[in-house]
């Protein structure tokens, strides 16, 4: 049996992915994972839910992260 391989996935990720976890926004802010929740949940900036995980768009946090106080 021979297994096909697929030519438009080479199988390495990408040294810096265009996503954070939670987990990854709550130690960039220095805060804890239920408030980086809660965060997410405010549509502060873009999230993705893939089933139960979040994945938050690394350019709108940074864009967020970096704006101004209003």
């Amino acid at each position: 049996m021979t297994v096909e391989r697929n030519d438009k996935y080479s199988g390495v990720l990408p040294e810096s992915p265009c996503t954070y976890s939670v987990k990854e926004i709550a130690a960039i802010l220095g805060v804890s994972k239920k408030t980086a929740y809660k965060l997410c949940e405010e549509n502060l900036f873009v999230t993705k839910r893939i089933g139960r995980i979040i994945r938050i768009n690394k350019d709108s946090f940074e864009d967020w992260m970096n704006s101004k106080p209003d």
